[in-house]
């Protein structure tokens, strides 16, 4: 009806607004970065700090989704305070998420990473995978 305010739309895939890529990493110090999709665990995935982000300081862990749309939501915990996964003198952020609710499946090449910083701007990040138990 006119004059009712209109629902906010909170569905990620709706958003239009421009993306900060950042760089994350499944499974790190692990090449290639294999997912068995018949077994039950966690799969490790890093988002890496840079020089302009501070993954560990700037990272909303609420909202962390990760599979193969980037809007699955099997995320589980973070540890803290931050390992440098890639040998660059920074912390970076490793987080664990459900395989089960990943939503990968066999043929995939590449999983997504999307979130939201503390202060509310969007990121994604996306990595090769080789997936296995197919």
């Amino acid at each position: 009806m006119a004059g009712e305010p209109h629902p906010e739309d909170t569905n990620r895939a709706n958003d239009v607004r421009s993306i900060r890529w950042v760089p994350a990493d499944v499974k790190p110090r692990s090449f290639p970065s294999s997912i068995n999709v018949k077994k039950e665990g966690l799969i490790p995935v890093a988002i890496l700090s840079t020089a302009e982000f501070d993954a560990v300081a700037e990272v909303d862990r609420t909202s962390l989704t990760f599979g193969a749309t980037g809007l699955e939501q099997g995320f589980v915990r973070c540890g803290s305070p931050g390992e440098d996964v890639d040998d660059d003198g920074r912390a970076d952020l490793v987080c664990q998420f459900d395989t089960a609710k990943t939503g990968l499946t066999c043929g995939m090449t590449t999983a997504t990473l999307m979130g939201r910083t503390v202060d509310g701007r969007r990121f994604e990040g996306q990595d090769d995978i080789k997936l296995t138990g197919c």
